[in-house]
């Protein structure tokens, strides 16, 4: 009797030594294309030889070997590999509050369809030149110090009393210090985009 296992993407019962599942079609392992050894279909970087499957890692690998051989030392390329996911992640929470900051400017100014496609698309090119992106992080954090301001007699819990004379007189000099702290906050949070010397 054949040795059998379940495949994991459909769960039928294929071939315990099959590469291909032949009711989904999903290949169960795959093959190194350095190497030629069979790795798992899942797998990121082979086991055997450690090539990148990704094509994006493959580029880090190879810088990070030309940096190696021009005497770079070992945890200086782990700090820029580490920098460039911090970055990327930093670049895609900054291109969604880009898109919240559109979608607000356009409802306010009552812009149709085809403003909010120019205006997303505009501020995302822009976003791709560092000073810009460095303008728009100072610009966004000062707005979210101001936002701090603002919402501090609510977060500091006055009294009603207060807050109506605050709301009636916009004399917010109090909460100066709430907006500070915000806007530092804000400023670290948006550092790793800033220092980003290369488009997102």
């Amino acid at each position: 009797m054949e040795n059998k296992k379940t495949c994991p993407y459909c769960g039928a019962e294929i071939l315990a030594d099959a590469k291909k599942c032949k009711h989904c079609g999903k290949w169960i392992e795959k093959q190194c294309p350095q190497c030629k050894e069979w790795v798992n279909g899942e797998a990121k970087k082979c086991r055997f030889c450690g090539y990148w499957f990704d094509p994006w890692q493959r580029r880090l690998q190879e810088k990070a070997e030309a940096e190696r051989t021009q005497g770079v030392s070992q945890a200086e390329i782990e700090d820029a590999i580490e920098d460039r996911k911090e970055q990327k992640e930093a670049g895609c929470i900054l291109n969604i509050e880009c898109a919240l900051s559109v979608a607000l400017i356009g409802f306010f100014y009552g812009w149709s369809w085809w403003g909010y496609v120019l205006g997303i698309v505009v501020g995302y090119m822009l976003l791709g030149i560092q000073l810009f992106r460095v303008i728009y992080c100072i610009a966004v954090s000062i707005v979210w110090g101001m936002v701090g301001v603002a919402l501090a007699p609510w977060i500091l819990d006055e009294s009603d009393l207060k807050m109506t004379s605050r709301l009636l007189t916009d004399n917010y000099s109090d909460y100066w210090w709430v907006g500070g702290i915000v806007l530092l906050i804000s400023l670290i949070f948006h550092w790793p985009a800033m220092k980003a010397k290369f488009n997102f």
